[in-house]
């Protein structure tokens, strides 16, 4: 048997539920349709939960006055002196209701605290008689303890996540600094074994290279396929526009990449394998900051210390706009040299050198032990047999080709042009913060195509270019 039976229109049913939960926490037992079971026969158990209550609460809205179901049960409640009737909308009651007390529950947001709300208790304890306080104080602290227990499992729940990761944060720092402090130990280590072993080597090695040179250049200059000739003024060509010198370079073929002539040879220099190219003109010079200045109105180099140094912190792809730019205005097909280009101008037509020049790095290169920490005049040191200056050193040099490691074991023999994709473009050369290992001519690296290479402190930066220009 319930304290009350309420009776509404289903489609009211929020209403429903919230004026049950409100007179629930009043202490009151209250039936509603909600309650039925699967299986069970609604209209009598409708009937009973009806007869069996002792309070009615009819909700009167537009839809239940219309409602047979719903006048059917306030009749019978009227009857049997158990109505109390409640409006929940601003709604015309059926006559024979009109003349009753009905509290105004319209927009009541479920509170105890509203005075209409307050009417109604009043209206129901008249007929049920008062909820039982004991059992409406001990439900409220009951449900206060759980609230209390739930938040306290909460905030100790919170507090074992943030030690958790507290500790895990603090762990993962460690392992980091850990890790950093044993890679620079290592790199230390490394970088001071290559030092000593250079310097130890360095004396007997010289002895040796140059004796080697001197007979394999001797067997070389008997082969008619590549010229020995000294770059003359008849094979220089200077560009108008912004003075860039050319040096024709003749074809030939060469054995392309690291060989008995040199040491220190890294994986991608390998295997040295033949490359036949046809004559094209090379940059006498890297391309100056006047001359970059000229094109694109801007100078974005570190070291702007006058118009002679090499332009630098550019990327490949500001390299293709300034060719672009170039072309534009000078009707001539400049672009970047190929990797294989490259090399065999670099060293001197093909020839076995371990710099690009001689074996002397000093001589021909500003490197990390000679250049004071900073680019130099470009053709401040010896050129190479063509008359190429600073293809070793100052700044490493972009190429046109996509870099892999891998490309020599399946390099075209005839002016292989690179990869058909990558990520990297190839850099070759070395520049001023770099070790003698680096300078090499057949040293391999590359770099993102967006990037601009400099930032002070890490030596694999520093980039600049020289450019090529077709013969004819």
């Amino acid at each position: 048997m319930s304290d009350i039976f309420i009776s509404y229109k289903r489609e009211e049913r929020a209403e429903a539920r919230k004026l049950a939960k409100a007179l629930e926490k009043q202490g009151w037992t209250v039936w509603w349709d909600p309650k039925l079971r699967a299986g069970e026969p609604v209209d009598d158990v409708i009937e009973t939960a009806l007869k069996e209550a002792k309070c009615v609460i009819i909700m009167w809205s537009r839809l239940s006055v219309k409602s047979d179901y719903v006048k059917d049960e306030a009749t019978y409640a009227l009857n049997r002196r158990k109505l109390v009737p409640v409006s929940i909308e601003e709604v015309e009651l059926p006559f024979r209701f009109e003349r009753f007390h009905t509290p105004q529950l319209i927009d009541w947001d479920g509170s105890k605290n509203s005075s209409e709300f307050q009417k109604l208790v009043h209206d129901i304890a008249e007929i049920v008689g008062p909820p039982p306080p004991a059992k409406r104080e001990a439900e409220e602290a009951r449900k206060a303890e759980e609230a209390r227990k739930a938040e306290t499992e909460r905030k100790a729940e919170e507090s074992r996540k943030k030690a958790a990761e507290a500790r895990k944060a603090e762990e993962t720092r460690k392992k980091t600094e850990e890790a950093r402090q044993a890679e620079e130990a290592r790199r230390a280590a490394e970088e001071n074994r290559r030092q000593v072993e250079e310097e130890a080597k360095r004396k007997v090695e010289e002895v040796r290279k140059v004796e080697e040179l001197r007979n394999v250049e001797e067997a070389r200059l008997e082969e008619p396929s590549i010229s020995r000739k000294p770059a003359t003024m008849e094979k220089i060509w200077k560009e108008p526009i912004t003075g860039m010198e050319f040096v024709w370079v003749e074809g030939g073929c060469f054995e392309m990449g690291c060989g008995s002539w040199t040491a220190e040879c890294d994986a991608d220099e390998k295997p040295v394998h033949e490359v036949c190219l046809g004559g094209f003109y090379m940059g006498r010079y890297e391309v100056t900051q006047d001359q970059w200045k000229k094109i694109m109105n801007s100078n974005p180099s570190f070291f702007k210390k006058g118009g002679n140094y090499p332009v630098e912190s550019v990327s490949w792809n500001d390299v293709q706009e300034f060719i672009r730019k170039l072309k534009n205005r000078s009707g001539k097909n400049f672009r970047l040299p190929t990797e294989a280009e490259w090399e065999y101008a670099a060293r001197s037509g093909g020839r076995p050198e371990k710099y690009a020049g001689g074996a002397n790095v000093d001589a021909v290169a500003w490197y990390g032990k000679n250049s004071g920490g900073s680019t130099h005049p470009v053709g401040g040191k010896t050129p190479n047999g063509l008359g190429l200056y600073d293809m070793s050193g100052n700044v490493r040099e972009w190429c046109s080709d996509w870099y892999d490691s891998e490309y020599y074991k399946a390099s075209p023999r005839n002016n292989p042009r690179g990869p058909s994709s990558g990520s990297s473009r190839v850099f070759r050369g070395g520049g001023w913060n770099c070790i003698p290992r680096k300078v090499r001519p057949t040293f391999r690296s590359g770099y993102s195509p967006d990037r601009r290479g400099f930032a002070p402190g890490f030596s694999e930066d520093g980039l600049g270019f020289r450019l090529l220009a077709p013969q004819g």
